[in-house]
């Protein structure tokens, strides 16, 4: 039997190797007709070279290399991705991607000729029409990943979900209208008041969740929150639109880069402090949950700690890891051809690295990495967020041992950080500019270390909100908001000398100094700022800005924020590399244009998300809390301290007699 085994796997690597010389040779004999102009298919090859790259001309430039090929090259104008529905209406063509090292490009070549076919003759002599200038790799015009299982299983998970979603919703008390003589709500009577379904199944209740997501609460001191992280949420989207397609713009460098593009401009700002909407986030976070564990701590002793751990895990994690996985496993078929093959690399980084997700230490592990090399590169922040949060019952434990203690040792780890970020950026020479080389994204951006002063400064004026009862008065607050205002404008267009040349590190030494004083101070400062402005609001005294930053509108957006944040790179990898071909040039308004398309698309799958995923799972949560509890060990307060503490960005989505499962 092993004789016949061994024998039959030889037959069936013989077949295969004759196969694949026979489409080899048949590939090599459509090329060298390809390249004819004596070819009885000449009217074809002709539409053929119209619909590809202009080779010829690329590599006419590169054999006579000067400094204007240079530029040329530098400016991406050697990437041209041809015209793949073109290409295909033609009979007996097909379209296929290239990749060299000076750029990537699309041919439409004779169907005998498939990527893999390619690969094999990309040294052979019979094909030096095409293969003069060295490819790197061939790829299907057609290119798909595979669903597999996991995919096929997390499109299973998902309807699950809205199956429970459904008959959730179906088991809700009816509801009949305009019931004469009955005076209930204005004449709606409930035909049944009792839910016709175990409770854990309410808890994926539409209506339910409908209800929670657009509670509004009343009288909430700290209403301003919701227009600071919506802002901080569009701003987040505003930058990646612009990033996400660098790539793609024919006019990078002299629309965009410095130092004659978009970011040595003022208004150009706009995309460079997009990065600070992090800091409002940590900001946020810092604040809320300071508050919601000083009010959950106190007369508990250490038991509190390992309860909140435990929670915010939960509370996290599902929507955290659904979002992954889909994303990793499932969303790989939306896109087709060789640009959406560049998803491989991060789908490479989630198969080896996607543990380090769920135990929140990806922004450390593995440790000499760029956020581009880590499995889902922006769950940094969550990485950052988590740590911050495990270290924080620290500074509370302190505080209530002794009040001066607590602010105390928030004090020195804001300074020690700072101070670390100040010589770092002298000894590092960490630039604020994306991109001039410096290691400013690895060695500062994502490290817990550097990024911690938002946080602490917010956890100080949560505790400060404890302590300080008394209203300041009117001019005081406008004091405060003149403050807040000029230090968010000297960090919102404080880059603006160091995008005056694309090359930071050898420039005059105030400059630099100045440079990395920017590094280390502005996100301390966004944070304070943060505080002063918000601290009339939260006692009462609104303003125009208070006012604004407490409209309706953001309540229910504001709910949102986590969902959108996990999402909105997936729906700009859709945006922009789910596609065959066309290059984008870059202008103000097409960038305005992408940025509401984007922002609005994140914003409805968000809503998809919150409602049969994120609620759902928090909704369990407490309701499990609620079983575990003993009537003893349990006070009134505890689902709502518990409600605000799970919130991520979020002060809590309602009162705990609306979030508990009844």
């Amino acid at each position: 039997t092993t004789i016949m085994m061994m024998l039959l796997r030889y037959l069936l690597l013989a077949a295969l190797t004759t196969q694949a010389a026979a489409d080899a040779d048949a590939c090599a004999a459509a090329l060298k007709d390809f390249a004819d102009p004596q070819s009885k298919n000449v009217a074809k090859n002709a539409l053929a070279s119209f619909a590809s790259a202009n080779m010829a001309a690329v590599a006419g430039a590169i054999a006579t290399f000067d400094t204007d090929t240079y530029i040329f090259m530098l400016r991406q104008h050697t990437s041209d991705f041809g015209d793949p529905d073109a290409c295909e209406s033609i009979g007996g063509f097909r379209y296929v991607g290239v990749k060299y090292q000076f750029g990537q490009f699309g041919l439409c070549l004779p169907r005998e000729c498939d990527a893999d076919t390619l690969n094999v003759l990309r040294k052979e002599p019979a094909t030096e029409a095409i293969m003069y200038l060295k490819p790197e790799r061939f790829t299907s015009g057609r290119f798909r990943f595979r669903l597999g299982f996991c995919g096929g299983l997390m499109i299973a998970i998902f309807v699950i979900l809205v199956v429970c979603a459904l008959v959730a919703t179906a088991c809700e008390p009816r509801i009949v209208a305009h019931v004469k003589g009955l005076a209930y709500k204005e004449d709606y009577a409930l035909v049944s008041e009792v839910y016709r379904g175990p409770a854990w199944l309410r808890c994926f209740s539409l209506v339910k969740n409908y209800d929670q997501w657009l509670a509004r609460r009343e009288d909430n001191p700290l209403s301003c929150l919701d227009g600071v992280r919506v802002v901080s949420m569009l701003m987040v989207i505003h930058g990646h639109t612009l990033l996400f397609g660098a790539g793609m713009y024919t006019n990078l460098i002299s629309a965009i880069l410095a130092p004659d593009g978009l970011m040595s401009t003022a208004r150009g700002q706009s995309l460079l402090s997009d990065e600070f909407a992090v800091d409002s986030f940590f900001w946020l976070s810092g604040l809320l949950a300071t508050r919601a564990l000083v009010k959950y701590a106190s007369g508990r002793g250490w038991r509190w700690i390992p309860q909140a751990y435990l929670f915010r895990y939960l509370r996290l994690t599902p929507l955290y890891g659904f979002v992954l996985f889909f994303w990793w496993k499932a969303l790989r078929v939306v896109g087709i051809g060789p640009q959406w093959l560049g998803q491989r690399g991060g789908y490479r980084h989630c198969r080896d690295h996607w543990w380090t997700n769920m135990l929140y230490v990806n922004n450390l592990v593995p440790f000499k990495t760029e956020t581009t090399e880590e499995c889902f590169g922006h769950g940094w922040y969550l990485a950052n967020d988590m740590q911050f949060f495990i270290i924080l019952p620290l500074f509370i434990v302190a505080y209530m041992y002794n009040r001066r203690a607590g602010y105390a040792s928030l004090f020195v780890g804001f300074w020690a950080s700072i101070i670390y970020s100040l010589w770092g950026a002298g000894h590092f020479d960490w630039s604020v500019n994306l991109f001039d080389g410096s290691p400013y994204g690895l060695d500062y951006y994502i490290r817990p270390w550097t990024r911690i002063p938002p946080y602490l400064v917010g956890s100080a004026t949560a505790l400060l909100l404890n302590d300080v009862s008394s209203k300041p008065s009117p001019l005081s607050c406008e004091a405060m908001k003149l403050v807040a205002l000029l230090i968010l404008g000297l960090c919102y267009f404080g880059a603006y000398p160091f995008y005056q040349t694309q090359d930071n590190l050898h420039t005059k030494d105030g400059l630099k100094h100045l440079n990395h004083s920017y590094v280390a101070l502005t996100k301390p400062a966004w944070a304070v700022a943060l505080s002063l402005l918000c601290w009339p609001s939260f006692r009462g005294h609104r303003g125009m800005i208070g006012r604004l930053l407490e409209l309706p509108l953001w309540e229910p957006l504001a709910k949102l924020t986590y969902a959108m944040y996990l999402v909105h790179p997936s729906v700009l990898s859709v945006m922009f590399q789910a596609r065959r071909g066309g290059r984008i040039y870059f202008s103000e308004p097409w960038w305005g244009f992408a940025f509401l398309g984007a922002a609005s698309a994140t914003g409805l799958v968000a809503v998809v998300l919150y409602l049969f995923v994120e609620l759902p799972f928090h909704n369990l949560v407490m309701l499990l809390r609620k079983r575990l509890a003993t009537p003893a060990a349990r006070r009134v307060d505890d689902d709502d301290a518990l409600a605000e503490l799970a919130e991520p960005l979020t002060e809590p989505t309602s009162p705990a007699s609306e979030v508990e499962v009844n």
